[in-house]
């Protein structure tokens, strides 16, 4: 009865990520458009991907929009099969170009990578859950989870710019790098974009 709902049914979770010389990192809503990068262990980002015009703002040395989307890519009989994958949009991604630099660009990747790490956990959670009746309450299950993860990873984003001072504190960043590399270790089994779920 609610199949229709349960197809179309699609949340984009995005951020906006910007790395800055010495004041407060700002991480905010924002329309997923433009060219995208889908997150991949063997393709890191190069300077060549942050496209967009850079702002003329002192502090702010470079700017990575990502983003997270969940999308339901079809239902059949007892499955609902849904994708959820970690993106870099590079035509609202930026950086000046007396800023272009290794480390930054490191702290810039990790940015990308936090989103992964929170992609892969929104799939295990969502293939350990139990799901409702109908379509209604499934797509409330999944908004709900969504939300939920969203605001993990705001929590993560923005204390991980705080704790590396936007990757000027070498030390906090390496660590940092350390800490993120061994939770995507930990969560690699629900690296797959594209997941299964049955309905009771």
């Amino acid at each position: 009865m609610n199949k229709r709902l349960i197809i179309l049914f699609l949340v984009i979770a995005p951020f906006v990520c910007n790395s800055q010389t010495n004041n407060t990192a700002k991480l905010t809503n924002a329309k997923v458009k433009g060219e995208r990068i889908i997150w991949n262990k063997d393709s890191l980002l190069t300077w060549d991907d942050f496209k967009g015009k850079y702002k003329k703002d002192k502090y702010i040395g470079a700017l990575s929009d990502v983003s997270r989307t969940f999308e339901i890519l079809s239902q059949e009989n007892n499955e609902i099969k849904i994708q959820v994958l970690a993106l870099f949009n590079t035509e609202y991604s930026w950086v000046k170009p007396d800023q272009k630099n290794k480390e930054l660009l490191s702290h810039e990747q990790f940015h990308f990578n936090i989103t992964e790490l929170y992609a892969r956990m929104l799939r295990k959670e969502l293939q350990e859950i139990k799901l409702k009746k109908t379509g209604t309450e499934i797509g409330q299950q999944f908004a709900d989870l969504q939300e939920k993860y969203l605001k993990k990873e705001f929590k993560m984003q923005e204390k991980y710019d705080k704790e590396t001072h936007h990757h000027l504190n070498s030390d906090k960043q390496k660590e940092w790098e350390e800490k993120i590399t061994a939770l995507l270790k930990d969560y690699e089994q629900y690296s797959n974009s594209v997941i299964v779920l049955l309905r009771s």
